[in-house]
């Protein structure tokens, strides 16, 4: 059976706090029979968007293939493209300075695509690497790409590029047990990478916190739990001189994730943190 891309748009709350949705749109790439899903969304051109995800081929065999949507502000469909070479997975993506869109996932490597606002491909580039799994890319200051993810779930990887997709520099960070970037963000002359590290066992895995030079020397490394827990960092945020961290954790009892919040200084000092049921 075939599942769909289904894109839902919240709009901004209203002045009695309610929410309601504007619009809700599902996408279904014919040439797909099987799987289709998204991975990221990003701005293009005149309040238009990229959604940039993956759809499992049959033809000539199975295999995952780029599949990408440009949408208007209200979710109608401007075009679709399948690009990229087979076997590619997506799993980010972010606006370039022209429209267009940069595309990061693996297949047998990592790898970044660059679409142009009218879904052509400008160029794709691969980088080497067994195993490895990216999770995040954003723009730099300097113009260029910075990615951050894994080495098979078990060592943080980090991939600079430069505006053409050009390889600058791609690092390994090991781990004893497991750890994996799943967001990064850049502060200053510095990139600030978060996701976990399992520092001793499977059961105990803390949020850490890379501070990472513009070379990709690692400056610092904490790690912290939301109230004692198991817990994984997911998004950050630079907010005010400190940073805002996304993630999820788990119940006392170890027996379901919830949602967290927490808002830390540079140290990895928790200065508030909130839980969501």
């Amino acid at each position: 059976m075939k599942s769909f891309l289904v894109f839902i748009l919240l709009v901004l709350y209203s002045s009695s706090g309610a929410q309601s949705i504007t619009w809700e749109r599902t996408y279904d790439n014919n040439q797909s029979y099987f799987t289709d899903y998204a991975r990221a969304i990003c701005e293009s051109d005149s309040g238009n968007y990229f959604i940039a995800g993956s759809s499992l081929i049959s033809i000539p065999t199975n295999h995952y293939q780029i599949w990408l949507i440009k949408i208007n502000p209200y979710g109608d469909t401007l075009f679709t493209r399948l690009v990229g070479l087979q076997g590619s997975t997506t799993r980010a993506a972010v606006s370039d300075s022209k429209g267009g869109c940069v595309i990061a996932g693996y297949s047998d490597q990592s790898f970044t695509t660059c679409i142009d606002k009218f879904g052509n491909v400008v160029w794709e580039r691969s980088y080497g690497g067994n195993s490895v799994q990216i999770h995040e890319i954003i723009r730099t200051r300097d113009g260029g790409y910075i990615a951050c993810g894994s080495i098979s779930l078990q060592h943080g990887y980090l991939l600079k590029i430069d505006s053409v997709g050009s390889l600058e520099w791609q690092r390994v960070y090991t781990s004893s047990i497991d750890k994996v970037f799943l967001d990064i963000a850049e502060v200053g002359n510095e990139f600030l990478a978060v996701g976990y590290d399992g520092q001793a066992s499977l059961d105990t895995n803390k949020v850490t916190l890379t501070r990472i030079d513009l070379n990709g020397t690692i400056i610092s490394e904490r790690h912290f739990t939301v109230s004692g827990r198991h817990s994984v960092g997911f998004k950050i945020l630079y907010d005010h001189n400190d940073l805002i961290i996304g993630g999820s954790t788990t119940d006392e009892n170890i027996t379901r994730e919830q949602v967290f919040i927490a808002r830390i200084d540079t140290a990895a000092n928790v200065l508030f943190e909130k839980i969501f049921d």
